[in-house]
């Protein structure tokens, strides 16, 4: 680990690595995980920030080389999962503009679209956290707080918006400053907020009850979600403090999980349709079993990808 690196950004890693897996394997009530993806964004802009300050000098050129970095993994696993989950019968049938808007704009599968967000957000990160300082920070995320809502319970009505839906970077903004402001010390956090992060226990209501009127909501932008997310960053998210020197051994483990959660989330998908295809997947004590496997077995992959060279498919 680097020694300027705050254990904490890989240990909310690796709770929202788990999340993901958890929501992708259908387990019951994973809807209050949904606090995975704003936490991970978050954390990737901290570290992106980091990353830029150290690089003044060549500020595009290493903003490319991270579009690169994004562009070969999303090339590679959407080759591997567009066969899988789409047959070729489908090819056939499916108008072009569903395969370039859906299959390989986001839809093509879970967590594809993801990419889609990052792509948008790494060309103009640089151009963001010119607007950083510390109010224009904090205007950003208040007005974010209130709009992700109001744009899911209302815009998302219009079919051209929920046709585009959360893949749009305006809606990760919030985020995407917190992590700017945590990496320059503009934001401490502060337990104090961490009761807030339970509204997330009352996203399953909120986001079924939502979809009643509102078909293609975004589970990431409701109330619930945008507050618990929130108030989980800025309680508990990493600061640029110096590290201590000793970490207890299961926090080791859980911060391994977090420097690698990028190999979990690119090929967990394999994991649990194999789980699919062997095991009854409706026994929920067969899902949970499949979920560690596939926690595992990313793991694995991403050493064994790396060891032969190839750690770049996992974006390693």
């Amino acid at each position: 680990m680097q020694k300027n690196r705050d254990g904490r950004s890989d240990e909310l890693k690796a709770v929202a690595i788990v999340a993901v897996v958890c929501i992708h394997a259908g387990l019951p009530y994973a809807d209050i995980l949904r606090f995975c993806v704003p936490v991970f964004l978050s954390i990737w802009a901290y570290h992106y920030e980091q990353g830029l300050s150290r690089r003044q000098d060549r500020t595009w050129t290493y903003a490319q080389q991270r579009f690169v970095r994004l562009l070969i993994p999303y090339l590679f696993w959407t080759a591997v999962y567009i066969p899988l989950f789409h047959t070729s019968s489908e090819w056939r049938s499916v108008p072009p503009n569903v395969i370039v808007n859906g299959w390989l704009g986001g839809y093509g599968w879970s967590g594809q679209y993801f990419f889609i967000i990052l792509f948008q957000l790494t060309l103009l990160f640089p151009l963001l956290r010119r607007y950083a300082s510390p109010l224009p920070l904090w205007i950003v995320i208040a007005v974010g707080a209130i709009c992700n809502p109001l744009a899911d319970y209302y815009l998302f009505r219009s079919y051209v918006a929920s046709g585009v839906g959360d893949r749009l970077f305006v809606y990760w903004l919030p985020y995407v400053f917190v992590g700017i402001g945590l990496a320059r010390g503009t934001i401490r956090p502060t337990l104090l907020l961490m009761p807030l992060a339970t509204a997330t226990l009352l996203t399953p209501t909120e986001f079924s009850q939502l979809l009643l009127t509102v078909p293609r909501a975004s589970p990431y932008l409701v109330v619930s979600v945008t507050v618990g997310s929130l108030a989980i960053l800025l309680a508990m998210g990493p600061t640029t403090r110096e590290p201590s020197l000793r970490q207890l051994r299961w926090r080791q483990v859980i911060q391994y999980i977090g420097r690698n959660s990028f190999s979990i989330f690119l090929s967990h998908l394999l994991f649990l349709n194999l789980g699919g295809v062997l095991f009854d997947m409706s026994n929920v004590s067969i899902r949970v079993l499949i979920t560690g496997i596939a926690i595992i077995g990313g793991l694995g992959l991403g050493v064994a990808l790396k060891r032969i060279r190839l750690g770049i498919l996992v974006g390693q």
